[in-house]
């Protein structure tokens, strides 16, 4: 029997600041809190295209995505995803095959390379869950 539990639990880095340039990368950060360790199963990305207030969510978006650990002091993915993987309206989702551990009290930085100029804006999110010792929260 593990001395931990699994709770389902979600980060997201919310829609990120319109880009100040064209063609620029969109870098985002997720603070993992200090109480446990996450476990990410899986990742969502969400992409808007055009002009501010006249965006539209992006379903081919073939970029990159790197992701950096600040506790590991590494970079942990830094691959292109496939468009049809992970973007449009989040029911398709990239696997982490193994889950990804995040130490508690980290921070992850994630930077998208978008492959065209009129990408505006971004939003990532990690599925999975904090390892929480027994009798924490219950």
């Amino acid at each position: 029997m593990p001395n931990y539990r699994e709770e389902f639990f979600l980060y997201t880095t919310g829609w990120s600041d319109p880009v100040a340039a064209i063609g620029a990368n969109i870098v985002q950060q997720i603070s993992i809190s200090e109480d446990a360790v996450f476990k990410a199963y899986y990742l969502t990305l969400h992409i808007r295209q055009g002009a501010p207030g006249a965006e539209a969510i992006v379903l081919n978006f073939a970029g990159t995505i790197m992701i950096e650990d600040s506790s590991l002091g590494k970079t942990l993915m830094n691959v292109p995803i496939p468009c049809d993987a992970i973007v449009a309206n989040g029911q398709n989702v990239y696997n982490f095959a193994p889950p990804r551990l995040f130490n508690g009290n980290s921070t992850i930085i994630i930077t998208t390379v978008p492959p065209v100029a009129d990408i505006t804006a971004a939003c990532i999110v990690l599925h999975g869950s904090k390892l929480l010792p027994m009798g924490v929260g219950m």
